[in-house]
């Protein structure tokens, strides 16, 4: 609090605010000070006009609109004197009360009225005010203690965000206080966002006691979710968790009284000496339960002669000619209430789904379909492929951001007939388990994806669980359909999932430039300098990576490529934001969801302006594809450059030029798997720069971890249930 001082002033009108995290600008007139108005600048979430506030800060110089008050606190001050308590009570503070009903309360209650109803409410009822009067009364002094400031004032001393904070203050009320000094570490389980570190962080300045039973609890929670988030496990055995306890510093004995506590508040499940996180174990339990009893309502059944005549009508339609095998598979979906479809690139998925949503469109006019998958591109290239709309899952389900809740779900079902899932590989078990419960009015599902891929980034191997529980349907399609472009990038991808290693080569779209580590960066950026100068676009080229901040990483090469693709330029706006320069021009890509803006994590678009005329906030303008969105504030921490992107980012889209390093540094992350995975992104070109050799070396190396679920278990305690 060194230098700062206080300043007293009546608010007069607000400049500029922004709505996520109450950062304002506005004029306030002063009662101290020899100038008559200053501008304030500070984080505040109300404010009513005619009230006196005692802002503390400190006297700023802004480099274009002159000295301002930067404040880190500020109190509401009630007014005392008559004069002013019956101007504060006729305020609009008060509804229904004007100057000669604020004289009435003052000559009844005198110049401590304020206090005196704070002390004894029931006072009000004293006076001779009507209801209406008497509740404005109370409310415009009750509600007027000014919790948000206090809470800014106390939480920000402790190093908490504003956005941290109107969380916090959304969840607690005035109990915000209170309730984090009992157990600071509760946030941790309240308020999205914030996890064991930023809680125990906060602990620690608290002075809390270290030796609580609430940081035991604590640990062994975040542990279990570590472990999850690392592995891609359901659960944690129970002697793997009192491991990780241990190495905090306390004993086993403290580990079994944290845990039951645990147990008891259903945070964690233990089940056969497992411990889950309630929410993994309730996914896969909901998962078991919805298919058991799927579907409620069936299809008419059509007969084989009738999906013959309609198959004939859809290759009339669409001018393609399906095989034996791919109409076997159409008639098997047909039959099945829930399905599993899956196969590598070029082998014919998005053929099938187009077939299967043209025939339930001829068998039955009427019916509704969804198609969803798991990312914006995934979705958009499904409608693309189909022609039919798609969705992503979290549109579908209408997912709210802020409380990570879903419009649609077991209470307020979709109202589809039947639920195409594309990409499926991507989805965890929690996120399936939420579509499920919103779809049990479904008459059929079809889940198709590449058993190949790389399995979900959360927890959970649903395509693998569903796929080896032998309980539903499965056609794998093996056959390659020959294209006229990238099938030698199709080829290398069929011969490494076969294991034909032997066999593999580097020609016509694929290319291998051999290069030393130290060589890689400048051999990829000249290759793409090279497509450029033949005339292809910023979105036909894109470059992958496994890692990050490794040589030849994600945000090395993105700053590099970025002065090949978007240099620097006079005409050029530019912003910092953190780390990140962003251009007028750049490739960005999404990293979360945002629903009402109808663009989604993976979503890659393009910044056509940055807007800096406001003096308190930059704005930037991005175009998806035609959706213009716009970010400023917290929503800046959306998006990074997309020149490089990860391979795990990759999915579920497609590019017509594909370049990724193959570097030593990259070692551990090269695995059979992931290259499988960035090789299949590519639907014209494969550039691979780097050592051919060690592409070769871990191409092979198919150690892949096996995630432990316990998803299969649950289904086959239903088995003889279950007929599809």
């Amino acid at each position: 609090m060194q230098n700062k001082e206080k300043i007293t002033g009546q608010f007069e009108r607000v400049i500029f605010q922004n709505n996520e995290n109450y950062y304002t600008v506005a004029f306030f007139v002063l009662d101290n000070m020899i100038s008559d108005q200053i501008i304030a600048v500070g984080h505040i979430q109300d404010l009513d006009y005619d009230s006196q506030y005692e802002l503390l800060g400190e006297y700023v110089e802004h480099k274009k609109y002159g000295i301002q008050f930067d404040y880190i606190k500020y109190t509401k001050v009630l007014p005392t004197d008559k004069n002013a308590l019956i101007k504060f009570l006729s305020s609009g503070i008060f509804p229904g009360i004007g100057t000669k009903t604020a004289e009435k309360i003052f000559d009844e209650l005198g110049n401590d009225l304020v206090n005196l109803i704070k002390a004894n409410p029931k006072l009000i009822d004293t006076i001779n005010l009507t209801e209406t009067q008497a509740n404005s009364l109370y409310n415009g002094i009750l509600n007027n203690e000014g919790n948000f400031e206090q809470l800014v004032a106390y939480f920000s001393s402790y190093g908490l965000s504003i956005n941290m904070i109107i969380r916090i203050d959304a969840a607690y009320g005035k109990e915000a206080i209170e309730v984090v000094e009992e157990n600071p570490y509760r946030l941790m389980e309240d308020i999205s966002g914030i996890g064991f570190k930023t809680a125990d962080k906060l602990a620690l300045k608290m002075n809390f006691d270290q030796d609580s039973i609430h940081k035991k609890e604590a640990i062994i929670i975040q542990s279990v979710l570590e472990h999850g988030n690392n592995t891609g496990d359901s659960y944690i055995n129970k002697t793997d968790l009192l491991g990780v306890y241990l190495k905090y510093g306390y004993d086993e004995e403290s580990f079994e009284g944290a845990l039951v506590n645990t147990l008891m508040r259903r945070v964690l499940v233990m089940e056969s000496e497992n411990i889950y996180h309630h929410t993994q174990y309730d996914s896969e339990k909901n998962i078991a339960t919805v298919l058991n009893i799927f579907p409620q309502n069936k299809l008419a059944t059509v007969s084989e002669n009738k999906i013959d005549e309609y198959l004939n009508v859809i290759e009339k339609e669409i001018g393609i000619t399906y095989d034996q095998s791919q109409k076997s598979a159409i008639k098997k979906f047909l039959e099945a209430d829930l399905s599993i479809l899956t196969g590598g690139p070029g082998t014919g998925k998005t053929t099938i789904i187009r077939a299967m949503v043209l025939m339930y469109q001829h068998l039955f006019p009427n019916i509704s379909i969804a198609l969803c998958a798991p990312t914006g591109r995934a979705a958009k290239r499904l409608s693309e492929l189909t022609n039919s709309d798609a969705f992503t899952i979290h549109s579908l389900l209408k997912w709210d951001l802020e409380n990570n809740t879903f419009g649609m779900n077991s209470d307020n079902l979709l109202p589809y007939d039947i639920l195409i899932i594309d990409e499926f590989s991507m989805v965890d078990q929690w996120l399936f388990s939420k579509l499920l419960l919103a779809a049990q009015n479904v008459k059929k599902i079809l889940i198709v994806g590449d058993e190949n891929q790389l399995p979900s980034v959360l927890p959970g191997a649903v395509l693998r669980d569903l796929i080896s529980s032998e309980l539903f349907p499965v056609e794998r399609l093996k056959k390659i359909y020959r294209q006229k472009v990238g099938s030698s990038v199709i080829y290398l991808a069929d011969k490494i999932n076969k294991g034909n290693y032997d066999q593999i080569v580097f020609e016509d779209e694929v290319r291998f430039f051999q290069a030393d580590s130290s060589q890689v960066d400048e051999a990829i950026l000249q290759i793409v300098q090279n497509y450029l100068d033949a005339g292809y676009d910023i979105d036909d080229i894109q470059v992958l990576a496994p890692m990050y901040r490794n040589s030849s990483g994600i945000n090395i090469l993105n700053n590099k490529i970025q002065q090949v693709f978007n240099p620097k330029a006079g005409d050029k706006k530019e912003f910092k934001y953190g780390y990140r320069l962003f251009r007028e021009g750049d490739k960005l890509l999404q990293l979360k969801n945002q629903i009402d803006e109808q663009v989604f994590n993976g979503d890659i678009g393009r910044l056509i302006e940055i807007d800096d005329s406001d003096p308190f906030k930059v704005y930037l303008h991005v175009d998806f594809e035609g959706n213009l969105v716009t970010y400023t504030g917290e929503s800046l921490s959306y998006l990074t450059h997309a020149y490089c992107v990860s391979i795990h980012k990759s999915q579920g889209s497609e590019y017509p030029i594909v370049i990724m390093p193959i570097v030593r540094s990259s070692i551990f992350m090269l695995r059979k798997r992931l290259l499988y995975t960035a090789i299949t992104r590519s639907k014209r070109n494969l550039i691979l720069v780097g050592s051919q050799d060690l592409f070769l070396e871990r191409v092979q190396k198919d150690e892949q971890y096996e995630r432990k679920t316990t998803l299969i278990a649950n289904l086959n305690q239903f088995s003889d249930n279950f007929d599809f």
